[in-house]
């Protein structure tokens, strides 16, 4: 009888580096996060005062309720895009 592929064979040893490996990389993961919210703090540009021309941007965040920033008139979209990925516990894709 042929081995099945689907099943785990019984003469191999249990892999003890899997959960290593995998806490490995879930640490991996998070710095590179944790780095793309610096990025993204540095790139964002620096709110205008209240008596320039600006636009207010409204952002229901998860954890920490409704956020507002003023942006503006000549910052782009990836502005805003900058600004929820810098906040905290923000998913690195939205």
């Amino acid at each position: 009888m042929l081995p099945n592929p689907l099943l785990p064979n019984r003469n191999e040893e249990p892999d003890k580096d899997g959960a290593a490996d995998e806490t490995e990389s879930h640490q991996e993961e998070s710095k590179d996060v944790n780095d793309l919210k610096i990025i993204r703090n540095e790139r964002l540009p620096k709110e205008p005062y209240a008596s320039d021309p600006n636009y207010i941007v409204f952002v229901r965040h998860l954890s920490l309720g409704v956020l507002t920033r003023m942006f503006s008139l000549d910052d782009s979209v990836y502005s805003i895009y900058d600004w929820t990925g810098s906040l905290p516990d923000s998913p690195e894709h939205f």
